[in-house]
Protein backbone atom coordinates (compact mmCIF):
# COMPACT_ATOMS: atom_id res chain seq x y z
CA UNK A 1 0.00 0.00 0.00
CA UNK A 2 2.94 2.31 0.60
CA UNK A 3 4.05 1.83 -3.01
CA UNK A 4 0.55 2.40 -4.38
CA UNK A 5 0.24 5.57 -2.30
CA UNK A 6 3.44 6.92 -3.85
CA UNK A 7 2.89 5.76 -7.43
CA UNK A 8 -0.68 7.05 -7.66
CA UNK A 9 -0.22 10.06 -5.35
CA UNK A 10 -3.00 8.94 -3.01
CA UNK A 11 -1.44 9.25 0.46
CA UNK A 12 -4.56 7.87 2.14
CA UNK A 13 -3.63 4.39 0.87
CA UNK A 14 -0.64 4.39 3.20
CA UNK A 15 -3.03 4.29 6.16
CA UNK A 16 -3.38 0.58 5.45
CA UNK A 17 0.30 -0.19 5.84
CA UNK A 18 1.63 0.73 9.26
CA UNK A 19 0.76 0.24 12.91
CA UNK A 20 1.13 3.99 13.40
CA UNK A 21 -2.15 4.53 11.56
CA UNK A 22 -4.36 2.17 13.59
CA UNK A 23 -6.23 5.05 15.32
CA UNK A 24 -7.04 6.67 11.95
CA UNK A 25 -8.68 3.64 10.32
CA UNK A 26 -11.22 2.68 12.98
CA UNK A 27 -11.90 0.58 16.02
CA UNK A 28 -12.38 -2.87 14.47
CA UNK A 29 -8.95 -3.88 13.25
CA UNK A 30 -5.75 -5.58 14.26
CA UNK A 31 -2.12 -6.02 13.34
CA UNK A 32 -1.44 -8.41 10.49
CA UNK A 33 1.78 -10.31 11.14
CA UNK A 34 1.54 -12.89 8.36
CA UNK A 35 0.15 -13.25 4.85
CA UNK A 36 -1.10 -16.36 3.11
CA UNK A 37 -3.09 -17.36 0.06
CA UNK A 38 -3.92 -20.31 -2.17
CA UNK A 39 -3.92 -19.64 -5.92
CA UNK A 40 -6.94 -20.96 -7.82
CA UNK A 41 -6.81 -22.24 -11.38
CA UNK A 42 -9.91 -22.73 -13.49
CA UNK A 43 -10.98 -26.37 -13.58
CA UNK A 44 -8.41 -27.51 -11.00
CA UNK A 45 -8.69 -28.26 -7.30
CA UNK A 46 -6.58 -26.17 -4.94
CA UNK A 47 -3.30 -27.87 -4.06
CA UNK A 48 -1.59 -27.83 -0.67
CA UNK A 49 1.76 -27.53 -2.47
CA UNK A 50 0.69 -24.15 -3.89
CA UNK A 51 -0.11 -22.54 -0.53
CA UNK A 52 2.01 -19.45 0.10
CA UNK A 53 2.58 -18.28 3.68
CA UNK A 54 4.92 -15.45 4.65
CA UNK A 55 5.76 -13.54 7.79
CA UNK A 56 5.39 -9.78 7.50
CA UNK A 57 8.48 -8.36 9.22
CA UNK A 58 7.99 -5.58 11.74
CA UNK A 59 11.05 -3.72 10.50
CA UNK A 60 11.71 -1.45 8.72
CA UNK A 61 8.13 -0.25 8.25
CA UNK A 62 6.01 -2.09 10.80
CA UNK A 63 3.39 -4.79 10.40
CA UNK A 64 0.44 -4.45 8.05
CA UNK A 65 -3.14 -3.74 9.10
CA UNK A 66 -5.85 -6.36 9.30
CA UNK A 67 -9.29 -4.77 9.15
CA UNK A 68 -12.83 -5.89 8.38
CA UNK A 69 -13.77 -5.89 4.70
CA UNK A 70 -16.73 -3.55 5.17
CA UNK A 71 -14.44 -0.99 6.85
CA UNK A 72 -11.85 -1.07 4.06
CA UNK A 73 -14.53 -0.96 1.33
CA UNK A 74 -16.12 2.10 2.94
CA UNK A 75 -12.76 3.81 3.41
CA UNK A 76 -11.60 3.18 -0.17
CA UNK A 77 -14.96 4.33 -1.58
CA UNK A 78 -14.83 7.54 0.47
CA UNK A 79 -11.25 8.26 -0.67
CA UNK A 80 -12.17 7.58 -4.32
CA UNK A 81 -15.15 9.96 -4.13
CA UNK A 82 -12.91 12.60 -2.55
CA UNK A 83 -10.63 12.29 -5.62
CA UNK A 84 -13.56 12.71 -8.02
CA UNK A 85 -14.84 9.17 -8.61
CA UNK A 86 -18.54 8.58 -9.17
CA UNK A 87 -19.82 5.94 -6.77
CA UNK A 88 -22.22 3.45 -8.36
CA UNK A 89 -24.01 0.95 -6.15
CA UNK A 90 -26.36 -1.94 -6.90
CA UNK A 91 -25.57 -1.85 -10.64
CA UNK A 92 -24.70 -4.84 -12.78
CA UNK A 93 -21.34 -4.37 -14.54
CA UNK A 94 -21.48 -5.69 -18.10
CA UNK A 95 -17.98 -4.73 -19.29
CA UNK A 96 -14.69 -3.18 -18.10
CA UNK A 97 -12.19 -1.71 -20.57
CA UNK A 98 -8.86 -0.87 -18.89
CA UNK A 99 -6.66 1.63 -20.74
CA UNK A 100 -3.34 3.38 -20.07
CA UNK A 101 -4.94 6.37 -18.34
CA UNK A 102 -8.12 4.94 -16.86
CA UNK A 103 -10.91 2.44 -17.20
CA UNK A 104 -14.36 2.54 -18.79
CA UNK A 105 -16.99 0.62 -16.84
CA UNK A 106 -20.20 -0.29 -18.64
CA UNK A 107 -23.23 -1.02 -16.48
CA UNK A 108 -26.64 -2.30 -17.48
CA UNK A 109 -27.70 1.38 -17.53
CA UNK A 110 -24.77 3.32 -19.04
CA UNK A 111 -20.99 3.70 -19.46
CA UNK A 112 -18.87 5.63 -16.92
CA UNK A 113 -15.25 6.69 -17.31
Amino acid sequence: MRSLALVFDVPELEHFSAENFLPIIGGSHGVKRHFSYVPHRAGQAASAEDIVQAVIPQRPDGHELHIHRQDSDYYFAAVAVRYGATLLQNMAVTDIDVGHVGAAITTACETRI
